[in-house]
């Protein structure tokens, strides 16, 4: 069956530009043995991936294997955020609500959206500033060259696409993307704007001879006299080194297509190139001519495309082509691919134009995806394209050479050549493959074998320098070694031999394919016409045979492929012709190969034609019909997927204006669900969603599945005060073995219901239905007085908030045109504006606040919902929407000028929900969720602060019971630090990880424990209190500082705050550290922090000493400005494994208020614990000194310590009033001589 067209294969959209990899193989690496020496400390790994619509993902691999990831609206951005998020083994994909439509409908490269596939490809936010794209225009050139969307510059224009290649800056994407899909287009939802038709990633491309000449009967050929000579032959690759003596003389042309030196300079950093130039036109000089390249004669055209790192973009290797095609190359060999795909992405339809326009012939490799079916690459897909597999020295398919058919039937791979440890030039200062000397090196690949053949090809075109790429690919092909046992889906038509097609003079069709022929469909026979050649003085009779097989071994019976005779006459210097019918009905289902063998009856050889043709195994149909919790046809923002549950393989498909979607399936076991999206009556927003579908169906024939949304039960969450969400989800997670699925729909605040279709309970494998919500208290109640409440405010995003209980006078302004606020008195009242299409949002909030208003309401008389944003506009006084009905009905009561609105507003929410709610096996008939002491914890927080302005945000993570694989997802919320904030979490199994950030920049952050709470528990937390310092988080076994044979693992965070188990992360943007460690006098390490293996490499027992600096400077950070931490620790080497370190610890408790605060004027206790983390055993100090300082430790005077019995200490002191800040210095010392002194400036606040 053809790939499904977004998930998994995403053959139609998904697959148009993927990450371009140079074919070589790499050989595999054995598992590492468990290292008797410790490792680096595991630490989250984070990657931050900025969308093409300016929304961010945020992704974080924690060091027990569990991933978590939230997204983050584009500043200014969308007023909706919802998404749909896919995660399997195709990938982890984020779609934003305004992507979605023009990706389901093609417009949109949905590889966009792969954040996993873009972190791999090195396009997240720390390794490239900019998003690369290639966009096509329907208008061709032209339209190209003019004006691109604002957000974006343009770095090429590729006229064989009427294409261009553009780049907009992470920062801006956001304004990109409303240029190119702003609602002036004709239909902003799926069509783009500014003449653009497509919208592609401009992928990343990557880096992928003396048995393999003579393999392919090069010698033959240059005893015949044809090298190459005078034949212009490009090489498109990572460069070449030109000083090597076999390529000495050999470029006659270059450019670098590349960002890196010298524009000018092709020299290669790499190796790839130079590898694969050398076996192409190598002269052997280095090793006397034993390794010689194929066509040493021809002349070479270098196209640098790849960097050092063997990187470079689609775009890059499309300009390339066309550059190179319009030097005059006959032969253009490229060995590298994108990847599977059906010839349909941009540089295969370069291929296709270039090919027609310049007579060029492309030679591509066809990938090294092997031995999987279905896996040859773009852009050796394009028909045009000579697509080489690769083969060993006694002419077996390589393991890792790509197979075909094409996912859409087509024959691909078309020829073979040797590619397994091919011997060539080694570049100067590279160390690519297994190194043969210092002229050479080894490589296996695809990439190996394709020069073969465009050295063949080179030579042929010496031979024959009128001949059309086509007829050089024919004869290529059709006087191709067919090798016995492999199909065409291996190595196409055979393996190259040059020496036979120099010698031959009469040639054949290279290959003929039939297509797809789908199961059930009245499929005719299909013909197809092949061509003969005779170049030779006396006519030719051809006798005629076919043979092939299903791939399975099972032979094709008589009657399934058969020429139109048995026999054909080819006059001399002519051409004769026989049809080729392919009867799809006469033989067995499965991937069909063969060759027609034409052998000369005068005995002088035989030429042959491949042919190919995809005969679907039984499949049935299965038609989804949709209709959402309304009743209406759901299509717009609506996917179903099918999972299969005895493969793992998953297919997203969606629904098409008739609500219907049909997937044809080998007959199985599958789980069946679809998002289905409820929209105001104008249609304009989504507010209701539902989860509806089958999590387990047998599909064995033909069949017609309704997914009914109005027979779905609401989710309901009851709270035991008022709340409402300010974010939630609704997914699931499907498994099948090892394998599994996640889907998720995440849903803003405007979305008012989610419904979920009852199932049946499951009986195989795992099935679970889960939501997630994030709940406040409600920010805005309006009463108008004597009437009644005032549905549905809601507030402009980026509004400034109400905060408190009020009455206040609501007066109408029009539109609040300067002409209608003439003499209007608003003071301390509430401005009721009409929405006018003459006025932005902000003009008209603007000038009802200069004319006295405490807060503008704003109506639309147009229907369905009014949501607005203030963008990057920043509004004097609060703003809210209205819809046209209720905006109306108080227009009419105001119009009295009487009109009161008694307003209930709270800013900022003293309570908060945290809930996860899975259900195992079925979606039950009762999804109402019930909030109290048998399903929650409550959490007592305090979150403290530093400067008293609230610019912090938090977040919770949250793993269902058994979730290991599946990301967790969670929507990042505004924390109005300092305040008191009683927190309810669910305790039902789930376990939760808590994040604090410090700024709204998701920097400098702190992170807790993964922690598991009980039922009716109660909890004190504190977040961002005073003390910060260096310290070992405790109770996580990771950061425990151990010592093996000849190494030490050291974890210690530079930002831990008062709750012992809080890791600090820092920032680079802010933050500054030395680390250094020394013993016997001799500095051993110097490192940025003391995180990750530092050296040990005294077996007897030494004194170790290590220091660590660290400073921070941000507006938000006030307090432990510097920090000064000195360990002295005794260690030796273990008898066997790992011990732990005896490095004392601090951890503080400081009484102070939620401004980190301690009263002046008198006196001022608190408690310092000590700790060795890991030992076994309490092993704590015994004594301790404490000093303080009012000056930034100018001056030092002694504080008070006492206690230490259990290890902690007591610290007291008087703080004179008006002291500032206070700074800490603070000694301990354990029985063993084991000590650390710890230096804090600015530690805590004097009030």
């Amino acid at each position: 069956m053809p790939g499904s067209r977004r998930f998994p294969l995403l053959a139609a959209a998904a697959a148009l530009a993927l990450s371009v990899s140079a074919l070589g193989q790499t050989p595999g690496v054995a598992a590492p043995s468990v290292p008797e020496s410790p490792g680096p400390a595991a630490q989250p790994t984070e990657h931050q991936v900025t969308l093409v619509t300016g929304d961010v993902v945020r992704l974080t691999q924690w060091p027990d294997g569990r991933r978590s990831a939230m997204l983050v609206p584009a500043e200014g951005g969308a007023v909706r955020h919802n998404a749909f998020i896919s995660e399997s083994s195709d990938g982890l994909f984020v779609i934003p609500e305004q992507a979605q439509e023009l990706v389901d409908a093609g417009k949109v490269d949905a590889r966009l959206f792969n954040v996993s596939a873009l972190v791999e490809q090195g396009y997240d936010d720390a390794r490239s500033a900019d998003l690369p794209l290639i966009v096509s225009y329907g208008s061709g050139d032209r339209a190209a060259r003019a004006a691109v969307p604002d957000g974006a510059a343009r770095t090429r224009t590729l006229t064989s696409l009427g294409a261009a290649a553009l780049r907009t800056h992470k920062k801006r994407a956001r304004t990109f993307w409303d240029e190119a899909v702003r609602p002036g287009s004709k239909d902003a939802k799926t069509a783009l704007d500014g003449g653009m038709t497509r919208i592609w990633l401009d992928a990343k491309v990557t880096a992928s001879l003396d048995r393999s000449v003579p393999q392919i009967g090069a010698p033959a050929a240059w005893q015949a006299g044809y090298d190459g000579k005078g034949v212009k032959f490009a090489v498109l690759d990572s460069g070449i080194d030109a000083t090597h003596p076999d390529l000495s003389g050999k470029v006659v042309e270059s450019r670098n297509f590349t960002t890196e030196g010298d524009t000018a300079s092709v020299v290669d950093n790499n190796g790839h190139g130079t590898h694969v130039a050398d076996t192409v036109v190598g002269s052997g000089a280095a090793s006397g001519g034993k390794y010689k390249g194929v066509a040493p004669g021809a002349q070479l055209v270098i196209g640098k495309v790849l960097d050092k790192n063997g990187q470079g973009s689609t775009s890059a290797v499309i300009g390339a082509m066309e550059w190179a095609a319009h030097t005059g190359a006959k032969v253009i060999s490229m060995s590298l691919g994108s990847g599977p795909g059906n010839g349909d992405d941009p540089s295969s339809l370069a291929v296709e134009r270039l090919t027609a326009e310049t007579g060029a012939l492309f030679v591509i490799a066809a990938g090294n995806d092997g031995p999987a079916p279905n896996t040859v690459s773009n852009p050796a897909a394009a028909p045009s394209a000579l697509a080489v597999a690769a083969v060993d020295h006694n002419d077996a398919t390589a393991s890792f050479s790509s197979r075909g058919p094409l996912t859409n039937g087509s024959l691909k791979p078309d020829i073979a050549a040797p590619g397994v440890g091919i011997v060539a030039a080694r570049a100067a200062g590279t160390s690519k493959g297994q190194i043969v000397d210092d002229h050479y090196t080894a490589l296996s690949g695809t990439s190996m074998a394709t020069p073969h053949v465009s050295g063949a090809a080179a030579i042929l075109a010496q031979e024959h320098p009128d001949w059309s790429p086509q007829r050089l690919k024919d004869a290529l092909m059709s006087t191709s070694e067919s090798v016995a046992g492999a199909t065409g889906y291996e190595q196409g038509a055979g393996r190259v031999d040059i020496g036979r097609t120099t010698a031959r003079t009469l040639f054949a069709s290279g290959s003929v394919g039939f297509g797809f022929f789908k199961y059930g469909a009245a499929n005719e026979p299909v013909a197809r016409t092949v061509s003969y050649r005779n170049d030779g003085d006396t006519s030719r009779t051809l006798d005629l045979s076919v043979r092939g097989d299903n791939g399975l071994g099972t032979p094709l019976p008589a009657g399934m492929v058969t020429p139109s005779a048995d026999s054909v006459t080819v006059p001399a210097h002519g051409t004769a012709e026989v049809t080729l019918t392919a009867d799809p009905e006469a033989g067995p289902s499965g991937r069909i190969s063969g060759t027609l063998t034409a052998a000369a009856r005068d005995g002088s050889g035989a030429v042959h034609t491949e042919f190919g043709l995809v005969k679907e195994d039984r499949v049935v149909a299965l038609t989804v019909h949709a209709v959402n919790h309304a009743g209406q046809l759901a299509y717009r923002n609506s996917d179903v997927s099918l999972y299969n549950l005895d493969t793992g393989a998953l297919s997203t498909l969606p629904l098409n204006a008739k609500g219907d979607v049909v997937f044809r399936v080998k007959p199985g076991t599958y789980s069946l669900m679809g998002f289905l999206a409820g929209f105001d009556e104008a249609g304009k927003q989504v507010v209701d969603f539902t989860l509806a579908g089958d999590p387990q169906m047998v599909v064995d024939s033909d069949r017609r599945v309704t997914l009914d949304g109005t027979a779905a039960k609401e989710i309901k969450v009851k709270t035991p005060t008022p709340a409402e969400h300010r974010g939630l989800m609704v997914g699931y997670e499907r498994s099948s073995g090892s394998r599994s699925a996640t889907q998720i729909a995440q849903l803003d605040q405007y979305v008012d219901h989610v419904y979920a279709l009852p199932t049946e309970k499951t009986t195989r494998e795992n099935f679970t239905l889960f939501t997630q919500w994030v709940m406040y208290t409600p920010e805005i109640r309006i009463d108008a007085v004597g009437h009644g409440a005032v549905r549905s405010p809601e507030y402009v995003v980026g509004s400034p908030k109400l905060d408190g209980v009020s009455l206040r006078r609501v007066v109408p302004v029009g539109t609040a045109s300067p002409a209608e606020l003439t003499g209007v008195n608003l003071s301390g009242r509430i401005a009721l504006a009409r929405a006018s299409a003459d006025l932005s949002l902000t003009d008209q909030v603007t000038a009802a606040a200069k004319a006295g208003a405490k807060a503008v309401i704003l109506y639309t008389t147009e229907p369905g919902r009014y949501l607005a944003s203030a963008g990057t506009a920043t509004l004097p006084v609060p703003a809210l929407t209205l819809d046209a009905d209720p905006g109306r009905t108080l227009a009419q009561q105001a119009a009295s000028g009487h009109q009161v609105l008694l307003i209930a507003a709270e800013a900022e929410s003293r309570y908060a929900y945290d809930l996860l709610f899975p259900w195992d096996g079925q979606i039950p008939d009762d999804t109402t969720l019930k909030v109290d002491t048998t399903t929650t914890a409550r959490v007592e927080a305090d979150y403290h602060s530093q400067t008293g302005h609230p610019a912090a945000q938090d977040l919770r993570w949250a793993y269902r019971p058994g979730q290991v694989i599946a990301t967790s997802w969670t929507t990042p919320r505004p924390l109005p630090a300092p305040i008191h904030r009683t927190e309810w979490v669910s305790a039902n199994g789930v376990t939760w990880r808590h994040l604090v950030y410090l700024d709204k920049d998701w920097g400098s952050h702190y992170s807790g424990p993964m922690t598991d709470y009980s039922p009716g528990q109660v909890v004190k937390e504190d977040w961002l209190k005073q003390v910060a310092r260096p310290a070992v988080p405790e109770n996580d076994p990771e950061y425990i500082p151990v010592r093996g044979p000849a190494t030490m693992n050291l974890a210690i965070t530079p930002w831990t705050d008062s709750e012992a188990v809080h890791d600090g992360v820092y920032s680079y943007a802010t933050d500054t550290f030395s680390t250094q460690l020394s013993a016997h006098g001799e500095v051993l390490a110097k490192r940025i922090t003391a995180v990750g293996s530092f050296p040990a490499p005294y077996a007897e027992p030494t004194e170790y000493t290590l220091t660590m600096d660290s400073a921070r400077t941000a507006d938000y950070w006030k307090m432990s400005t510097r920090t000064h931490s000195e360990w002295r620790f005794t260690s030796a080497r273990p008898e066997s494994g790992t011990a732990p370190l005896p490095l004392l610890q601090l951890y503080y408790d400081l009484p102070l208020d939620l401004l980190n605060r301690a009263s002046g004027g008198r006196e001022f206790s608190f408690s310092v614990r000590t700790e060795e983390p890991g030992t076994a055993g309490p092993v704590r100090a015994r004594t301790m000194t404490a000093e303080v300082s009012y000056d930034d430790g100018l001056t030092w005077r002694r504080a008070a310590v006492s206690g230490g019995g259990d290890g902690r200490f007591a610290v007291s002191t008087r703080h004179p009033e008006g002291a500032g800040y206070v700074s800490l210095r603070i000694g301990a010392q354990d029985a063993d001589g084991n000590s650390v002194q710890q230096t804090i400036t600015r530690a805590y606040a004097v009030k």
